[in-house]
């Protein structure tokens, strides 16, 4: 955090006032919300992922509607689909779940 906000922070702003100014700040330079223990993952699961365009959209749309939440792409072949879907089940903070061809099928 900017040692701006620590100062204001010191003096007696109140940190809400502190926290919607740093985001405020993010947001102007183009800059996503935070990501912390609260923030909610969106997997894409793609086998080969180079081309996937799905994080850039989704995190555009999660910024611009300040919802908590991060999209990633993550590459996982078609044999190793089930166990990647098994070991998201335990995923607290799993806000959904996207998957491009080919493996759509058998994760259906």
């Amino acid at each position: 955090m900017p040692s701006a906000f620590v100062t204001r922070a010191a003096v007696g702003v109140p940190s809400i006032a502190v926290r919607r100014a740093y985001e405020s700040k993010r947001k102007e330079q183009g800059m996503g919300l935070e990501i912390t223990g609260r923030t909610s993952v969106f997997v894409h699961l793609a086998h080969p992922n180079a081309h996937v365009v799905a994080p850039q959209i989704f995190n555009g749309l999660f910024r611009d509607r300040r919802i908590n939440t991060v999209a990633v792409s993550v590459d996982v072949g078609p044999d190793d689909l089930h166990a990647a879907l098994d070991g998201l089940r335990g995923w607290r903070n799993l806000a959904g779940i996207g998957v491009t061809m080919p493996p759509k099928g058998p994760a259906a």
